[in-house]
């Protein structure tokens, strides 16, 4: 104990990188408790700082332990690899055989969130680029085909399911693959097996029509293929079919969520800076990832759209704030800001604002008026949140805590109705279990004590818990300079801190953060010196 003392003690990279993040599981945990209990953070009492550093201190412990913990279960080569292209059916043969019982538990899956709109979108032909083009034509076509064929809406939500459900097996399974062929622990394949094929969040969201299920599944192909590349590039660089894969896996990672290919032309020069002796091998793939973009936003995209992305998507967080500020400090408002106020925003979203979705407050906000004197207002934002910066921090960690504080309870829809995740299917499409239990069981993770209230279990399928994970796996890497990890784990991270301008914090959104669970054991117990 006492030499474990000593070697934590003279490792100054430990201490500072550990300190930083256990400050910031400190900010997360008391800031995170206030909001849930009280509704804002008290920053006037010396309370909230000491709770806050307590809290920091104990994370600081514990992540200096793990760390230790880690680096003791570097992994070793075990024994030689099987075949990648026997291991890679197996693992596809063994997801689908194991999803399958469970698809027909909750038979027809979950029609549910984003589908509907998505589907009425493809039904009227009136489709806008408010979600991915390419997921709202597919997902129609599915639906819309079999349900001509078979006269039922549900068989087609299935079939679309059953699509869903391969083309996340393929993913896994590859995933899998490269990491098993990386350290060659078998103890990692059984655990990713097990973890992808029943831990509940990921089954529930793989069996839920969203855009994010397949956006996930591409993102942690993406990641792997990525640390591949830049550990081996002679090998990688050189091989057409697997930097072809790559390159459709960057594009369709771009396309399955707006706001991905802003992290990803973000990310590119980084991955391009750090391969600039391939240049000859990585500019081309890139140059291809371009075209195919170019081509579905310059012609695909106009063939099937009637409008692009509303410019409503990126006032949740400032919208939001504007009306937090009306609602707690009306009394000190002049008449005249409560004019702007009110020419802002209706009735509707004055009366039905909810402090951790700003669903109702964007939809509501008067964008004519605001896109006619732009100047006017975005100067008044301003002075508002110099007047009042404690109502707009409260606002936006109100807004977001979700992410970040495992014991939040999550919003499940506009209303402010609270849960985990929305386990039943809407109009349409209709719930017709043929395997009860199973259906039975999986509702519980809608609104039940596991994951809702004030039972610790929930920290366990909590998403702020993955998240804790992740920026544990982010300073490990740090610490033991795997620059190589790192880069790769960047792409992540930035996606994860454009869903804190978003309107609410949703599982799905960074349903990512489970998916990458396998991979950040792997990266935790890798010797990178070795790679």
């Amino acid at each position: 104990m006492n030499r474990l003392f000593l070697t934590i003690i003279k490792d100054k990279s430990l201490l500072i990188i550990s300190s930083v993040i256990g400050l910031i599981i400190g900010f997360f945990s008391i800031c995170g408790y206030q909001i849930e209990t009280y509704g804002n953070i008290s920053f006037n009492r010396i309370s909230t700082y000491l709770w806050g550093l307590f809290f920091a201190l104990i994370s600081w412990i514990i992540i200096i332990l793990c760390m230790k913990l880690c680096e003791r279960c570097t992994s070793v080569k075990e024994s030689k690899p099987i075949n990648s292209y026997l291991l890679f059916g197996l693992l596809v043969i063994c997801l689908l055989i194991i999803w399958l019982p469970q698809l027909f538990g909750i038979y027809p899956g979950y029609f549910n969130y984003d589908a509907t709109g998505q589907w009425e979108m493809y039904e009227d032909r009136i489709i806008t680029a408010h979600h991915p083009v390419l997921h709202t034509v597919v997902l129609g076509f599915i639906i819309d085909s079999v349900k001509s064929l078979t006269g039922s809406f549900n068989k087609g939500v299935f079939t679309f399911e059953v699509f869903q459900m391969i083309i996340s097996s393929f993913c896994f399974s590859f995933v899998i693959v490269r990491m098993h062929f990386r350290n060659s622990s078998k103890w990692l394949l059984y655990i990713s097996l097990t973890w992808f094929s029943l831990f509940p969040t990921i089954i529930i969201n793989l069996f839920s029509i969203t855009k994010d299920t397949l956006f996930s599944a591409f993102l942690v192909v993406f990641i792997t293929m990525n640390l591949d590349i830049l550990e081996y590039p002679d090998k990688f660089l050189k091989d057409i079919r697997y930097m072809s894969l790559w390159c459709i896996i960057t594009f369709l990672t771009a396309i399955m969520r707006n706001n991905a290919i802003y992290v990803i032309v973000l990310f590119l020069p980084f991955f391009i800076w750090f391969l600039r002796k391939y240049l000859k091998q990585i500019l081309p793939a890139c140059a291809s990832i371009l075209v195919l973009y170019i081509f579905y936003i310059a012609f695909f995209c106009p063939l099937v759209t009637v409008d692009g992305v509303s410019s409503r998507e990126f006032i949740s967080v400032p919208a939001q704030q504007l009306m937090r500020v009306y609602q707690e400090k009306k009394d000190l408002l002049t008449q005249e800001e409560i004019d702007i106020y009110e020419t802002l925003f209706d009735e509707v979203a004055i009366e039905y604002y909810l402090p951790k979705i700003s669903d109702v407050v964007k939809a509501r906000f008067n964008m004519d008026e605001f896109s006619a004197n732009p100047s006017k207002y975005i100067s008044f934002y301003i002075k508002q949140g110099i007047t009042y910066p404690d109502v707009y921090i409260n606002s936006f960690l109100h807004n977001t805590y979700g992410f970040w504080y495992p014991m939040s309870n999550l919003a499940l829809d506009i209303f402010g109705a609270e849960g985990y995740f929305v386990c039943e299917s809407r109009p349409p499409a209709y719930d017709n279990s043929k395997i009860p239990f199973i259906y039975n069981y999986y509702k519980l993770f809608e609104k039940s004590s596991l994951v809702y209230g004030d039972s610790p279990v929930k920290i366990i399928f909590a998403p702020a818990t993955y998240l804790w994970i992740f920026l544990f796996t982010i300073s490990y890497t740090f610490w033991k300079k795997d620059k190589k990890s790192l880069i790769v784990l960047l792409v992540p991270l930035l996606i994860f801190l454009t869903f804190l301008l978003g309107p609410v914090a949703l599982v799905r959104y960074v349903s990512f953060l489970y998916y990458m669970i396998p991979f950040e054991v792997m990266i935790l117990t890798r010797n990178p010196e070795k790679a």
